[in-house]
């Protein structure tokens, strides 16, 4: 006979969320406002959710304190290369908008003078 305890497993603890994702509401925009270095290779970590603005504070290993800010830096990265290419495509089409009036002699030099 088998112990029962072998044949029925107990419930397994959850896996903690992200540190990007808010605990409050979901959201996976959380950053970290703070930080501080304690013994033992742990941080303490002030997170702010910028959806719901609430706040949470406390002690996190330093390996899900690097995956919070590589996630950070790859949302800055994608907020990058959005950026410019909207940028690219407003100066595209305001070139193209001055090249018309150009071309149809609806500029002239008075229209730059101060």
């Amino acid at each position: 006979m088998r112990p029962l305890a072998r044949i029925v497993q107990g419930p397994r603890r959850p896996r903690p969320p992200a540190l990007c994702e808010c605990v409050y509401c979901g959201s996976r925009l959380v950053n970290a406002a703070e930080t501080r270095p304690l013994p033992g290779g742990a941080v303490w970590a002030s997170l702010r959710c910028p959806d719901c603005e609430r706040w949470r504070t406390g002690r996190f290993a330093l390996e899900r304190i690097r995956e919070l800010d590589r996630m950070a830096a790859g949302g800055r990265a994608e907020i990058r290369a959005l950026h410019e290419r909207a940028v690219r495509d407003n100066m595209y089409r305001e070139l193209t908008s001055l090249r018309e009036a150009l071309s149809r002699d609806l500029v002239g030099a008075d229209d730059f003078a101060p």
